[in-house]
């Protein structure tokens, strides 16, 4: 949800009210890491995220076949330096919540398979109209009904080594899963 919301009939949807400019925290071009759940070896268990080295061994919860890993940590604690998967920023606009697209609303990762839920006065199909259910669901009733604006980051995934930790000595175990 963009923040401050613009005015209703915002002048290239990107100023506010004093025509200040309203930015996104993302730019076109812009690499980001996707943080996920992760183990590391158990003699590194008392070691701080921050404080591990760039070639301690990790696993992820995802691909944690044949390892025996110490406690879970949370993705929110991931370095970037032990990151496996990357985006590209391609695309950066705002739009009102209710003007998503069906492409928009599969790209979400919704099906056009939902619960009933909250039925929106409009919506572009079956997969918008399960993203406004999902919507009410996480931002409560009456939170699609705002028809807030909202920012679309586009993005592609990248496959690519990590350019915030050189190349470890071993061989991570999920290369062989990605391979």
């Amino acid at each position: 949800v963009v923040n401050p919301q613009p005015p209703n009939e915002a002048r290239n949807g990107f100023v506010d009210v004093d025509d200040n400019p309203i930015l996104s925290q993302y730019t076109v071009g812009q690499l980001l890491y996707v943080r996920e759940p992760w183990y590391t070896m158990l003699d590194q268990n008392h070691v701080k995220p921050s404080e591990l080295p760039d070639d301690a061994r990790v696993q992820f919860l995802a691909a944690s076949d044949g390892f025996e890993p110490s406690r879970l940590r949370p993705s929110m604690f991931m370095p970037k330096k032990f990151a496996r998967t990357f985006l590209r920023v391609t695309g950066v606009r705002m739009e009102r919540l209710c003007g998503i697209s069906e492409a928009d609303a599969v790209a979400e990762g919704v099906t056009g398979d939902c619960p009933v839920g909250y039925i929106p006065a409009h919506s572009a199909g079956p997969h918008a109209y399960c993203f406004a259910s999902l919507w009410e669901s996480i931002y409560g009733v009456g939170s699609w009904d705002l028809n807030p604006w909202v920012w679309v980051i586009e993005f592609e995934r990248l496959q690519m080594e990590n350019p915030w930790n050189p190349v470890p000595e071993w061989e991570p175990l999920w290369v062989r899963e990605n391979g």
